[in-house]
């Protein structure tokens, strides 16, 4: 099994990668998640109204099969199920924000889900002791690297912010804008480059996974990122 990271602040959120450029929707998944599928009970036990079982906003059952040896999630007694499907049904019973950059297409438009365990359960209220987010590999496994247990804290905290000062704090990178802009000649036009959300920037601290991972993160978000010479 492997060792997972729990990500207790936004600044874990932020330097995790999940969700963090356009097309992913991970963010925008999660921000739902915390602020409309989800409340907490005076004795701070994670519930909702919904039915995961009964495929309430495309949640399946999720298996946690081994893959190389190696489970994604630790074996526990209650069931498993994900959400973030945008190829499923489901998917419009989303806020719009949330679909908004989904393509059909295979790419990273769709890669990012939730993971949730249900403790208890009846026909008014589900209580969830685990929440992970993670991401796909390929079509069929997720990556073990990229899955994180998300705290009550930091749910507790993405529930009073609003999605754009959300995204900010955790951020997201926007999709790139081409503009002509025209400049002194006006028969000539220039090729602008604006980012509709951005931020770069990394803490020192790294209490949360080890170096490796950050690493290996941070080389993800180079590769992924659109470096622009704005002329």
């Amino acid at each position: 099994m492997s060792k997972l990271g729990t990500l207790n602040e936004m600044d874990h959120l932020k330097r995790s990668g999940f969700g963090g450029y356009y097309p992913r929707h991970g963010l925008k998944l999660l921000y739902w998640f915390a602020k409309d599928f989800i409340t907490f009970d005076r004795s701070n036990n994670i519930t909702s109204t919904y039915h995961p079982e009964r495929g309430d906003f495309g949640f399946c059952y999720f298996q946690n099969r081994l893959d190389q040896n190696v489970k994604l999630l630790p074996d526990v007694v209650h069931k498993y199920y994900e959400v973030g499907n945008l190829s499923s049904s489901g998917r419009h019973d989303f806020p719009d924000y949330v679909t908004e950059d989904y393509t059909g297409d295979e790419d990273d438009s769709n890669m990012d889900r939730i993971i949730i365990s249900i403790t208890k359960m009846n026909d008014n209220v589900k209580w969830f002791e685990m929440v992970y987010v993670t991401e796909h590999i390929d079509l069929k496994n997720f990556n073990r690297k990229a899955t994180y247990r998300i705290s009550k804290g930091l749910l507790k905290h993405i529930r009073n912010l609003q999605l754009e000062e959300f995204l900010e704090l955790a951020g997201y990178q926007g999709e790139v804008v081409h503009q002509l802009v025209m400049i002194d000649d006006p028969g000539v036009a220039e090729n602008h480059v604006t980012i509709a959300v951005s931020s770069d920037s990394d803490s020192e601290s790294d209490s949360f996974m080890n170096e490796q991972m950050y690493e290996s993160t941070r080389s993800r978000r180079r590769n992924r990122r659109c470096e622009c010479t704005i002329l």
